[in-house]
């Protein structure tokens, strides 16, 4: 298997041929907008692929440092086929991603992986990648619980964590840190509604998903991504 750059003239159709297995007409429609956008700017699309077959695409983003010459590449979007996503593939397209540093002529390589492609995890681990944060999310309904949520963030996740609110009012967002509800009850009553929280935090140990598993049983987390770098 390897993973081979592809031209522009072609992304569309590498988008959809994987897209399409995984999400209705409307999802893929709406998520090859987005990707198509991403590869306008920074980015890099590549196919996986063996015996002129395509599993699926990455898109590979580089991360300019101001004061020097290119040093880090960024991978966040993973799409694998409907029923190719198996361990063989997982360890074949760890191999083929950490020797993207040459190809890119960087020092680091940095890879994120959410709740639809955790299954890469175990893989990416073996070949090299070290696990360096963990990014919970959760969606608040209309009716304020953000005492109640942030009380079970407490009972279930590290002490060094970092929470952030993300607050929502006539269509504009604000982003808040905070530890209690209280830090954000003046904006609160200025009409701000809490819509989202996030909780980051350095993962403790190899077993990261058997921690966010138990985590979630206490708060049932609707997303959340592990970064590793390699």
């Amino acid at each position: 298997m390897e993973l081979l750059q592809i031209d522009p003239g072609s992304f569309e159709s590498i988008l959809r041929n994987t897209l399409k297995t995984l999400y209705s007409e409307e999802e893929t429609a709406e998520l090859i907008e987005g990707l198509l956008l991403e590869l306008e700017e920074e980015g890099k699309l590549f196919s996986i692929s063996e015996n002129n077959d395509d599993y699926g695409f990455i898109l590979v983003t580089p991360l300019i440092n101001q004061e020097e010459a290119l040093d880090l590449i960024s991978i966040e979007d993973i799409f694998i086929k409907s029923g190719y996503q198996q361990r063989e593939i997982a360890e074949a397209l760890s191999m083929e991603m950490k020797k993207l540093g040459k190809t890119f002529a960087v020092s680091q390589i940095e890879v994120i992986i959410n709740q639809s492609n955790s299954w890469l995890s175990e893989a990416l681990v073996e070949h090299g990648f070290i696990s360096s944060e963990v990014k919970l999310e959760k969606l608040l309904p209309r009716t304020n619980n953000l005492d109640d949520v942030l009380e079970l963030i407490q009972d279930c996740t590290p002490v060094d964590r970092i929470v952030q609110v993300l607050l929502e009012r006539q269509e504009q967002f604000m982003t808040e840190f905070v530890d209690t509800a209280d830090e954000v009850s003046d904006l609160i009553d200025e009409g701000w509604e809490p819509v989202m929280v996030v909780v980051t935090y350095e993962p403790d140990g190899p077993q990261i998903e058997e921690q966010i598993a138990e985590s979630n049983q206490l708060l049932n987390w609707d997303d959340y991504s592990i970064v590793y770098y390699g």
